[in-house]
């Protein structure tokens, strides 16, 4: 017997062969569901490849291959005008981004990420939720570290206690 749900997929099939066929939405997809279980080097994966699908989309981004990826303040700054629609879907992209991100410990870079797609929307609680909990942990960050400098001060011994006076013996 043929599956009752063939129709459907030759139509899914045929759907996708059109030029507009939307792979980078599957990968983000799947880039969100890998964060929300915790395979986070799978996300940036895969969100990274979402980013590169969703590359050709932009007529922008014909003169600056790879630089969604590498530097999304800088693309943002120079084809804001231009990208439409598609404004909104990159900034979920990115947002997506630095998420997998912050989890992995890049908030420098998840910063860059969230700045870019603020611009882009600003609007989008998602966009501002992250900011503020990125900014926070930058914090907590900065905090530790300044902690951990200190208490690395406060144990070392003098070099004179441990060896001794030199010549005193």
């Amino acid at each position: 017997g043929v599956p009752v749900c063939s129709g459907a997929l030759v139509a899914m099939a045929l759907s996708c062969t059109a030029v507009s066929c939307d792979e980078w939405r599957e990968k983000l997809g799947a880039a969100k569901t890998a964060c929300e279980e915790s395979r986070y080097f799978e996300a940036v994966q895969l969100i990274n490849a979402a980013l590169e699908a969703f590359e050709p989309h932009l007529p922008a981004a014909k003169d600056r291959p790879g630089q969604l990826l590498t530097e999304p303040q800088r693309f943002v700054q120079e084809t804001r005008d231009s990208l439409g629609d598609a404004a909104e879907n990159l900034a979920d992209l990115w947002a997506t981004r630095a998420d997998i991100l912050m989890n992995l410990g890049g908030l420098k870079r998840a910063s860059n990420e969230l700045a870019a797609a603020l611009e882009l929307a600003p609007e989008a609680k998602r966009v501002k939720d992250l900011q503020e909990e990125c900014t926070k942990l930058e914090q907590y960050q900065e905090e530790g570290i300044a902690e951990e400098a200190l208490a690395a001060a406060q144990n070392k011994v003098p070099a004179h206690i441990l060896t001794g006076f030199l010549g005193s013996g």
